[in-house]
């Protein structure tokens, strides 16, 4: 089918924004990818077989596959037999754009982590409201995991962990893609943080509590449990890492 593009306002109606030509065949595009299930690696049909399917001319079908590959949706492989092949974003060209724009806006490394103890809480009565059985066992075996490395470097990774389960527990996407983004935007300032190995019993301890909560299913005593973790991880970083949090965000760029 043919892109249509919206032409104007209706008399005596206020004016309808043009879309470009370019945008909409962006997203018919994606519809084709994600609605035809192709994944990571695919290539999408050739410029000739695109150009029939969408109705378009070519300087709109190329400006459409630059969008998209700028956005990370594709990718153009080379050589013979190449062009656009799909590549699925992930929260780390999320965490590239969020990056450039906190620089911009000079935000600070405190700011990420007010954001984030924000978040953990909701995240924690979600998981209590709608974590599945396996989850709940997951995040058990994970705490487990976190107390035997309280007194090791892989501590800090077994944590972030715990985390990324319980996000992934919410069941909410949004939710799940936003946290990991904004990890990524503070694991530089973050790699320099050293955790006393009270502090990190103190955190398993929460973790267990945690996860007793959610396995009860209740979800206030959950958030709770998180806003009291939250409110340590402040209380330390203010106390011993103050410096840290005063950081600027300062945007890398990320590559594949």
């Amino acid at each position: 089918m043919p892109v249509q593009v919206a032409a104007g306002g209706v008399d005596g109606g206020p004016p309808v924004r043009r879309t470009k030509a370019a945008v909409v065949v962006a997203r018919r595009i994606v519809e084709q990818i994600v609605d035809g299930g192709l994944r990571d690696g695919d290539p999408l049909p050739n410029e000739s077989a695109m150009l029939r399917d969408l109705g378009v001319g070519r300087p709109a079908l190329r400006e459409a596959l630059r969008l998209l590959e700028t956005q990370g949706m594709l990718r153009m492989k080379p050589g013979p037999g190449g062009g656009p092949v799909v590549r699925r974003p992930d929260p780390g060209d999320l965490a590239g754009a969020m990056t450039l724009l906190l620089e911009t806006l000079h935000a600070r490394w405190g700011e990420a982590l007010v954001a984030w103890a924000a978040l953990e809480p909701a995240v924690a009565g979600l998981a209590a409201r709608h974590a599945r059985d396996d989850q709940i066992g997951g995040l058990e075996a994970q705490v487990a995991r976190m107390a035997e490395a309280v007194g090791t470097a892989a501590f800090y990774r077994e944590n972030a962990a715990f985390h990324a389960l319980l996000a992934e527990s919410s069941g909410n996407t949004v939710i799940l893609v936003v946290l990991e983004a904004i990890a990524r935007v503070t694991a530089e300032a973050g790699a320099g943080i050293h955790l006393p190995r009270s502090f990190r019993a103190t955190l398993v301890a929460h973790a267990r509590a945690l996860v007793a909560e959610v396995r009860n299913r209740d979800a206030v005593a959950a958030t709770v449990v998180m806003t009291r973790t939250m409110a340590d991880w402040q209380e330390f970083m203010s106390s011993d890492y103050a410096a840290v949090e005063s950081t600027p965000i300062r945007w890398s760029p990320i590559s594949d």
